[in-house]
């Protein structure tokens, strides 16, 4: 299969002048669910405003809109697809045109332009498979829009902070990803085309990759060795979908390194706090101490 042959693509904005990548690095987690559900679930953004309500940006609900998807190129092995919608998944103070563009078997890069100010924001996404049930997000976010060198210093010493908020968004949906997974594959019917009911223009991006994954790509990865044979398994419980330490923290140098430092602080203030209570402690018995011997004169001298 030539798509599986295609070697995966670079985003274009990495290293070019007049790009920002935003967060100072690039940021990956690992997850608990397979990679065509993720790259399904990044092709669908009318979920935002409710798997995400009140985390992902100005997201909500009350703001969610309907979407009018359209396909600017179609589907082919090899160049994959492109699409356009003129307006974000929920109300937006600025007004955006967003093309999304899947280059095949990983990217999925979705520029979205601020018809207002003229900028442009490039959001980047990997999706690896490493096992039946198992992918891997890797993420870069790029911007052309003017950002001061002191919040490019800052943001690079604090990477963990921006990777908070990607770990979130990730955490908001990823045990409904893992069991629908599990749901859809319990004697589902092998025909996507009935398998989904797909009747929204928001549909859009889902049925155009499912189109590429299962008639261009065969539908199935090649796993090889005893991963041929791995099925999903049973649903995981909320600890191990969302473990944000085994799927993300080992494995980045900021997260890892500014845990060390909570660490350091809480043994710090553990030690802190310990001479405060010794200290607190001495000062009660000692008032203690003074108060029985003033009791005890007071009653001498009264008898």
């Amino acid at each position: 299969m030539s798509a599986v042959a295609t070697t995966p693509a670079l985003c274009s904005q990495y290293g070019v002048e007049g790009w920002t990548l935003l967060g100072g690095e690039w940021f990956a987690r690992d997850l608990e669910y397979g990679y065509d559900t993720l790259m399904e679930n990044l092709f669908d953004p009318s979920h935002i405003p409710f798997a995400h309500h009140g985390i992902m940006g100005s997201a909500s609900r009350d703001k969610a809109l309907p979407l009018d998807i359209t396909t600017t190129a179609d589907v082919t092995p090899t160049g994959g697809f492109k699409l356009f919608r003129n307006c974000a998944p929920f109300r937006t103070a600025a007004p955006t045109d967003t093309t999304n563009n899947f280059i095949p078997p990983v990217l999925n890069s979705s520029l979205q332009i601020n018809t207002e100010k003229g900028t442009t924001t490039v959001l980047n996404f990997y999706g690896i498979p490493l096992a039946p049930g198992k992918s891997r997000v890797i993420t870069a976010f790029f911007t052309n829009s003017k950002v001061p060198s002191i919040v490019k210093k800052l943001v690079s010493k604090f990477e963990w902070v921006f990777h908070l908020g990607q770990n979130l968004v990730l955490d908001s949906d990823a045990m409904l990803l893992h069991v629908q997974e599990r749901l859809l594959h319990e004697g589902r019917d092998p025909n996507w085309r009935t398998a989904f009911f797909l009747p929204a223009t928001s549909d859009t991006g889902i049925i155009k990759f499912r189109h590429w994954y299962h008639d261009c790509a065969g539908g199935d990865i090649p796993w090889l060795g005893n991963l041929k044979h791995q099925g999903l398994g049973p649903i995981k419980p909320r600890e191990v979908v969302m473990n944000r330490y085994s799927q993300h923290v080992v494995g980045c140098k900021s997260c890892s390194e500014a845990l060390r430092w909570i660490q350091r602080l809480q043994r710090v203030s553990l030690g802190l706090a310990s001479v405060a209570a010794a200290a607190c402690i001495s000062v009660v018995a000692a008032a203690a101490a003074t108060t029985t011997a003033a009791t005890g004169a007071s009653g001498i001298l009264q008898s």
